[in-house]
């Protein structure tokens, strides 16, 4: 059984709309994906920081998949099992 892929709409900087979250198999381009594991910079990327230093976080489940339109943002971590989104861009 293949994962569900998520998306959510950007907003003018780039980062996830919370409450616009899909599934689906094609990404439109006002698209980004919301992988089933925490965003981390691999080589020759660099992790963009929020302006405000907002941080992004979608729930799992015990299984550590994705629960529907649970995208949220915090200043820090929250309490249960999530995965934290981080934006990347190529150094």
């Amino acid at each position: 059984m293949m994962t569900k892929k998520f998306y959510a709409q950007k907003d003018a900087l780039g980062w996830p709309i919370p409450s616009t979250m899909m599934s689906g198999t094609k990404v439109p381009a006002n698209l980004i994906e919301i992988p089933a594991q925490d965003v981390t910079a691999g080589a020759g990327e660099t992790v963009i920081i929020h302006p405000s230093k907002l941080r992004y976080f979608v729930r799992k489940d015990e299984k550590g998949n994705i629960i529907p339109n649970s995208l949220i943002i915090s200043l820090k971590k929250p309490a249960g099992n999530v995965y934290e989104f981080k934006l990347v861009k190529a150094s």
